[in-house]
């Protein structure tokens, strides 16, 4: 496909493009404006390897040299460069990609400038491993895939022809959607989002019921959101939607569980508390939830469908902020986010998922920014004891 890319880009002289190839864990995420995009290790050191070259180079990271040295015909076209020094001291092994009419055959000005004696270009050396190992790899990863797609291609069929997917009776489905405001004027996204994913995190305690993300439901947080349309797309077999709305010191809900394929209310319910209730209006739509489902729970479920991880409220809505922006995993937002983590923390030091929080938010500014992962591990305080 870069090579493709480049052959694309000759006929457009005034562009310069450089490249770099890499392959490693990518995570789909939400962004800031509420497109799907990709964030991840594999992305940070592909522009790592990409920083390395000049214009029209294609450069690629020793891992991807050694998928294509497996393709005899790939061989001629990779070409050894050595080490790559790159920020933090990181040092990256690159090749250099390019054909007779593609590619940059210079050896970039970066390498020329270091002091080692991977100068040159030398050829690629070839490895040990034999190929037919790699090549049965491949073709089994792909049978894989083509089974996955033909699978996902017959649920969509069933989904676009009007059903729900088929799941086992033994592995219910349900879609906890945002909440919306009862007053379109007077929103607080955080706290429809974090409803949300309260609920999330109580129900996913039951093995008889798969819960969807806090990811793969975010996206229907629109104010026209049919909730069946949003359960076929996700595959649920019920969906949980709801309205709130916080004035002053109380908070009044609104929920209700439908079921996707007829629409029918399993259970509707109103609440109208003091905004210190709110953990109690949570564990009661938890509790109200499981029974609607028909949920057979253990003594250890029931107690973690109630369990509270802080009695502190506005530790609880400083977590709530913290959790909205963790999720748009952009540097700046994931700042903003630690900020929040650290308040809740001052209010109670004992609020484990605050702790959970923050270090999942400096583990993420090593994947998305600069920030080098042992800075990142010294910036998470230790509880004072678990809770």
């Amino acid at each position: 496909m870069r090579l493709g890319i480049s052959k694309a880009l000759q006929i457009h002289a005034q562009l310069q493009v450089r490249m770099g190839v890499h392959s490693g864990p990518v995570s789909g995420i939400t962004d800031v404006n509420d497109q799907s995009n990709v964030a991840g290790a594999g992305i940070n050191m592909a522009q790592r390897v990409m920083d390395c070259g000049d214009a029209g180079h294609i450069l690629a990271s020793k891992r991807i040299a050694e998928d294509l040295e497996q393709y005899r015909q790939w061989r001629p076209y990779l070409h050894d460069l050595g080490d790559c020094e790159v920020k933090h001291g990181v040092k990256v092994h690159l090749f250099n990609l390019y054909t007779a009419d593609l590619g940059n055959p210079a050896v970039p000005e970066k390498l020329k400038k270091a002091t080692h004696p991977a100068n040159r270009i030398t050829g690629i050396r070839f490895f040990r491993k034999p190929a037919r190992i790699a090549v049965g790899l491949l073709l089994a990863i792909a049978g894989i895939i083509g089974l996955l797609l033909f699978a996902h291609h017959a649920s969509q069929k069933s989904i676009a022809a009007g059903g729900t997917a088929a799941t086992p009776t033994t592995a219910r489905r349900i879609a906890v959607l945002p909440f919306k405001p009862l007053v379109p004027e007077n929103r607080d996204q955080v706290l429809e989002l974090g409803m949300a994913d309260t609920l999330i995190a109580k129900l996913s305690n039951s093995r008889e019921i798969i819960v969807s993300s806090l990811n793969s439901v975010r996206k229907y947080g629109g104010l026209e959101q049919d909730a069946s349309a949003a359960g076929r797309e996700l595959q649920v077999n019920s969906v949980l939607e709801g309205n709130i709305q916080k004035v002053g010191d109380r908070i009044r809900v609104s929920a209700r569980v439908i079921n996707v394929s007829d629409g029918a209310s399993l259970w509707a319910g109103t609440f109208d508390e003091k905004f210190t209730d709110v953990f109690a209006v949570q564990d009661a739509i938890s509790q109200k939830v499981a029974d609607a489902l028909a949920l057979r729970l253990s003594g250890e479920e029931k107690s973690r469908l109630t369990k509270r991880y802080t009695d502190n409220v506005d530790a609880y809505q400083l977590f709530l902020a913290g959790r909205y922006h963790h999720a748009k995993l952009i540097p700046t937002e994931i700042r903003t986010a630690i900020g929040f983590y650290k308040q809740a923390i001052d209010l109670d030091p004992n609020y484990a998922l605050a702790y959970f929080g923050l270090a999942e938010a400096n583990r993420c500014l090593a994947i998305t920014s600069d920030v080098p992962s042992k800075d990142s591990l010294l910036a998470c305080p230790r509880p004072r004891r678990p809770r």
